[in-house]
């Protein structure tokens, strides 16, 4: 498991979620995560704080608002990394976190 890892999602509206820890962090028996929603089912995402995150060629909105921590067991399989969206993801978190 690593920052920016992809797993299938456990919910009918959350296909995916995201790794969002860092590695650093790895002794830790959870992992933060937030839920990627399918675009279509959200009318006015917030753009700031829901960018939009492709995997495998599908746009998906990054939901921030809904971090979690849950058991590193509870994670699945991961079927690939988006580390090359770190940018969108961190300025979404920034924006949630902060308000900038």
């Amino acid at each position: 498991m690593a920052q920016f890892d992809v797993y299938i999602g456990r919910s009918k509206n959350a296909k995916y979620f995201i790794d969002l820890q860092d590695n650093i962090l790895d002794t830790l028996t959870t992992r933060v995560v937030a839920p990627l929603v399918p675009l279509e089912l959200i009318n006015l995402p917030i753009k700031n704080v829901n960018p939009i995150i492709y995997v495998n060629d599908e746009k998906l909105l990054l939901f921030t608002h809904l971090l979690a921590a849950i058991p590193c067991k509870q994670l699945g399989k991961c079927i690939g990394n988006i580390r090359t969206q770190r940018n969108e993801i961190v300025a979404a978190l920034d924006m949630l976190f902060t308000g900038v």
